[in-house]
């Protein structure tokens, strides 16, 4: 029996020493920067994006305020030195940016609508993405959103638009009117409570098809716009429903979840169509743009097969655009998180069995950038722990096409207040 403890215990041993040496070995495959030699990532970056059009830019989490920096910094490097002229962001308003960039005034009363008011607060707010605004302020680049889900500003501006741009007769604009007023309801509405019943949203859906077989009828400026909005309020609707029937389960939750990428990656060939031959970075989470989520462990206990069945984002992208899109992933050391709307910020270090424990050892490491093109099969089908995704298992060269490691990590901090 003895004999056997020791037998086991030699087998354990040798599994993580070959672990270890496997995980050695892969954190050579990237190359080193220093904190001051952003120049050179940046440079290779671009290197790596030769033949490209569209760049899928994530991040681990939307409380790494180190990492919103750092993304402005290459959004803006490839801007000027590569002609990459199109932002478009997760949490931003494809109807409300769409008028910004094209320099739309809702009305005289509200004005042509501000990367503030169209992009998700978490992001917005954050002093971080500081350089963005000024891109935004100087108009050196389209900046545009890929988000389908509900905010203030998508009911707030999108029915003040068409009363303003479009002869309607008053009866009509009265039930546009009636149509914003459910739908921010419906945007205040929560899984726990819900402040639209179930025959409002019933009239409300029948008043967006109505909506919709009158604008294909219209002969007025921005209808394509006009009808892609109207596709992104109908995605929402059997969320909201599953709110009021208190329907509210893991699976539909998964379901809302891929219905939403699914929309996304409409929003973006609709932007793709009335921008051709542009260039364009996609700022997400490295959950939505990885190439297949299938590579990854779910491990958590509502459906550890979830990530097998997924189809998000990044994967409609690489289906269609395989070639002509690159999907880098952001990673990350040690440090602090914290969205702008929490007072309190959370500490992040990497596990010992982690990717990022062992990159952290070469100390002449501040950047680390790995393009998995340059990786060998063997090397691309190891199950390598990382932060990608939140410290889960998984085939990551095969998630992603490339990996930039940053060392330190710090929390987002509100442009409105200091984080105490």
């Amino acid at each position: 029996m003895k004999q056997l403890s020791l037998l086991l215990s030699l087998i354990t041993l040798f599994s993580c020493t070959r672990s270890e040496s496997e995980l050695s070995k892969v954190s050579k495959h990237f190359t080193a920067y220093q904190r001051n030699e952003k120049r050179q990532l940046f440079e290779d970056i671009q290197e790596s994006l030769q033949g490209k059009r569209i760049l899928l830019l994530g991040e681990t989490g939307h409380g790494d305020g180190s990492a919103f920096e750092l993304k402005s910094e290459i959004v803006d490097y490839l801007n000027k030195h590569d002609n990459w002229e199109i932002l478009a962001l997760e949490g931003g308003s494809l109807f409300s940016l769409y008028l910004a960039d094209n320099n739309l005034p809702i009305h005289k009363k509200i004005g042509v609508p501000t990367l503030e008011q169209s992009w998700f607060y978490i992001w917005s707010n954050s002093n971080e993405v500081s350089q963005l605004k000024e891109i935004a302020k100087n108009q050196s680049m389209n900046i545009l959103g890929i988000e389908p889900i509900f905010d203030f500003y998508s009911a707030a501006y999108f029915y003040p638009f068409i009363i303003k741009n479009v002869e309607i007769s008053p009866d009509y604009k009265k039930r546009l009117k009636a149509l914003r007023k459910i739908q921010t309801q419906l945007f205040k509405s929560t899984k726990n409570k819900s402040l639209v019943s179930i025959d409002e949203l019933i009239d409300f859906e029948k008043g967006i098809n109505n909506l919709k077989d009158s604008v294909i009828t219209w002969d007025i400026a921005h209808q394509a716009m006009i009808l892609q909005q109207i596709s992104n309020i109908e995605s929402n609707l059997p969320k909201y429903k599953n709110y009021i029937l208190n329907q509210y389960t893991f699976e539909n939750e998964s379901i809302a979840i891929e219905k939403r990428d699914a929309q996304m990656f409409s929003n973006l060939e609709w932007i793709l169509e009335q921008y051709p031959n542009k260039k364009i970075i996609i700022w997400g989470a490295n959950f939505h743009i990885t190439k297949d989520i299938s590579e990854f462990e779910y491990n958590k206990p509502e459906d550890k097969n979830w990530y097998q069945r997924a189809q998000l984002f990044g994967m409609y992208v690489n289906q269609k655009y395989g070639n002509e899109s690159f999907s880098l992933g952001l990673i990350k050391g040690e440090g602090t998180s914290g969205t702008v709307f929490r007072s309190q910020v959370d500490t992040f270090s990497a596990n010992e069995t982690s990717l990022e424990y062992e990159l952290l050892k070469n100390k002449s490491m501040y950047y680390g950038l790995l393009n998995t093109s340059t990786l060998s099969l063997p090397y691309k089908n190891m199950e390598i722990e990382s932060s990608v995704l939140g410290t889960k298992k998984g085939k990551l060269f095969k998630g992603f096409d490339g990996i930039l490691f940053q060392r330190n990590m710090k929390a987002a901090t509100n442009q409105q207040k200091n984080r105490q």
